[in-house]
């Protein structure tokens, strides 16, 4: 292991992490498992981040009642007692108020508490190249009192919802009415009886109407300019993800290597066909009308209540916003406008920000970059405020690899939980010296490599985010080999150490690659480095896979046939009543009637079809760019 501190050319291990949501929860756990010593700094009373419900609009919070996307399955960390202990009473999809009492109980489980600092804002970091060390400036939010403190390394775990995306909107002083950005957006109960529009239709701007809607709002406008990336929560009765199983995923970051915009053309197409299936009173409607973006530029996201909401035409849908013509009046693009609204809600995401980074240091100073990032500035569909932030595989200093790291710009398709929980392992691995640094030419060639594919990319339409990545072949590589998972040397490939963990376990194999994709597989394997394996790993992953068999198994046949035939029957309704126009439910059941057993055939037809389609689909997030280098660590 190589020698860290003073005289060895490499920093010492006094590490500050900023921000204790998601990832510097995990920061915080994953770099103390390797050694190093860490203080985390947090602004707020309490730890959660994001998850953690809060009425100051200068802080993002979910409302409590907002429901992951991803279902806890594949949500939570890679530690299975963890995962278990606090999750296992939860619903499939739990609630912010769930997310953040399990962060609680992870921060109380690995003793966290002691590490962190509340009521600490960071005001500024900067680098002392004299002394090799990181400043960082401090203010107490109750007392005022200021401090500047030393650090060996700096993580920024501050996330990537940082500053508001407000469009600027021609006329906008002329409204009278509230005009918000969804971070403001903290009690839906005092737009009851009011009007409101909500700019914007992704994952926040669904989920603020069906919040409005809730809570007695009077009526309710949408802008949208493109096509809703909206899914389905469950697909044949199993949550959605579910179906992106480690087989589909290996699968997948082969074809996006050969080719990142035909894959994500094709995970569009997926959503459509998937859209088409679930959703068939929709078919036409003007969210749903048409090209589907694949998720290189507009996430898919989950919400129950939207589908209801368009159908019954409780949400009225209009176009781009063309500006303010009076106290309630809004014109849009087309020509059309409203005269009655009492207020707007932009739900147009945000900006990640590293403005706390002063001087050198900053991965988005255009100083250190080849270009100046001339020809990102002068792409198509590049916005002015999207900064590009020079990070190895997302998320390492590329001048200061061995002290600074940033946490929140990466994002892949997988769930930030396990993302960062894989990324932190590594970077506990990098600084405690178990595995060694990249070189500068293998940062600057894969930082190139990045850059040029969101120029690209940036020429057929906008991103949400920069540090997307769509093919993670390189990064999961290496995150994988620097954290020591032994994940790629025995899931993935063809080589020994595969065929022998094959052959010895074939049942916990077939669950590994064809079951949901539980983060304990992270901790499965004991590499004699890096992060530290869990015993109880494969009783996690074997207890994900057997449950749903077990309560099949003990379902009466009679009732597993019968739940069949309504589901099969419900959504035969669906598309009587959408290709007749039947008015009534009888009449639909009229219409039903004169099918015969054939649509449940054809139900069940298109259930595979929705199947078959998410082996090609990307899931959100969550949202992942291009990376054509290859793993290397020896240059």
């Amino acid at each position: 292991m190589e020698a860290y501190g003073p005289g060895s050319g490499r920093p010492g291990n006094n590490v500050c992490v900023i921000g204790t949501g998601v990832t510097g929860l995990l920061a915080v756990k994953n770099l103390v498992e390797q050694g190093l010593s860490v203080r985390a700094l947090e602004q707020s009373e309490n730890l959660g981040g994001n998850w953690y419900h809060s009425m100051d609009t200068e802080q993002v919070s979910a409302l409590p009642e907002t429901m992951v996307n991803i279902s806890k399955e594949t949500v939570s960390d890679s530690d299975p007692e963890t995962m278990f202990s606090y999750i296992a009473h939860y619903p499939s999809f739990p609630s912010a108020k769930q997310i953040g009492e399990y962060l609680e109980a992870y921060a109380d489980k690995f003793e966290l508490i002691k590490h962190i600092e509340l009521s600490t804002t960071v005001t500024s970091i900067r680098r002392d190249e004299e002394d090799g060390v990181w400043i960082v400036s401090t203010r107490h939010t109750k007392t005022g009192e200021e401090e500047e403190r030393e650090y060996d390394r700096v993580v920024m775990a501050t996330g990537g919802l940082n500053v508001r995306n407000m469009p600027e909107i021609k006329g906008i002083e002329k409204f009278a009415g509230d005009a918000i950005h969804s971070r403001d957006f903290k009690d839906p109960a005092q737009y009851a009886g009011k009007n409101v529009l909500v700019v914007g239709l992704g994952s926040t701007g669904a989920d603020t109407l069906s919040f409005l809607k809730q809570a007695g709002a009077n009526k309710l406008y949408l802008s949208s300019r493109s096509r809703c990336s909206l899914i389905p929560r469950t697909i044949g009765g199993r949550p959605w993800d579910h179906y992106l199983t480690r087989r589909a995923d290996s699968m997948m970051r082969r074809s996006i290597a050969w080719s990142p915009q035909v894959s994500n053309y094709v995970a569009g197409k997926a959503i459509g066909l998937i859209q088409s299936y679930t959703f068939p009173t929709l078919r036409g409607h003007p969210c749903f009308s048409g090209a589907v973006s694949g998720p290189l530029y507009r996430s898919p996201f989950v919400c129950d209540e939207l589908p209801s909401l368009l159908d019954s035409g409780d949400v009225k849908v209009y176009g781009g916003i063309m500006g303010v013509a009076g106290p309630r009046t809004v014109v849009f693009k087309d020509g059309s406008e409203i005269t009655d609204v009492d207020a707007i809600i932009f739900c147009c995401g945000y900006y990640h920000d590293l403005s706390l980074i002063k001087g050198e240091g900053n991965p988005a100073d255009v100083e250190y970059t080849t270009d100046s990032f001339e020809r990102l500035k002068q792409a198509k569909h590049h916005n002015i405020n999207s900064e590009y932030q020079r990070l190895y595989h997302g998320i390492l200093s590329e001048r200061y690899p061995e002290s600074l790291a940033v946490l929140g710009g990466l994002t892949t398709v997988r769930p930030t939980f396990v993302l960062y929980d894989l990324a932190t392992m590594a970077l506990a691995s990098l600084w405690s010296g178990s595995y060694p640094l990249p070189s500068p030419r293998a940062m600057k060639r894969e930082i190139d490599s990045h850059y040029n594919f969101v120029v690209r990319a940036l020429e057929n339409g906008p991103m949400s985010f920069l540090g997307l990545r769509i093919d993670v072949r390189g990064t999961y590589k290496w995150l994988n080999a620097t954290a020591g998972t032994g994940v790629i040397e025995r899931l993935e490939g063809w080589g020994w150490e595969a065929w022998k963990f094959w052959w010895k376990n074939r049942t916990l194999f077939k669950y590994i690659m064809n079951g949901p994709n539980v983060p304990a597989v992270y901790r499965l394997f004991d590499m004699g480095r890096g992060r530290k394996p869990w015993d109880g790993a494969q009783a996690a992953i074997e207890k994900v896979n057997e449950e749903p068999i077990k309560k099949a198994a003990e379902m009466p046949k009679e009732q597993t046939k019968e739940a069949v035939n309504d589901e099969t029957k419900d959504e035969t309704k669906d598309e009587a009543r959408y290709e007749t126009g039947s008015e009534t439910e009888s009449e639909a059941e009229e219409e039903v009637e004169h099918i015969t057993g054939e649509a449940t055939e054809e139900a069940h037809a298109a259930d595979m079809m929705k199947v078959e389609a998410m082996d090609y689909m990307e899931p959100e997030d969550e949202s992942t760019l291009a990376i054509h280098t290859p793993y290397q660590t020896d240059e």
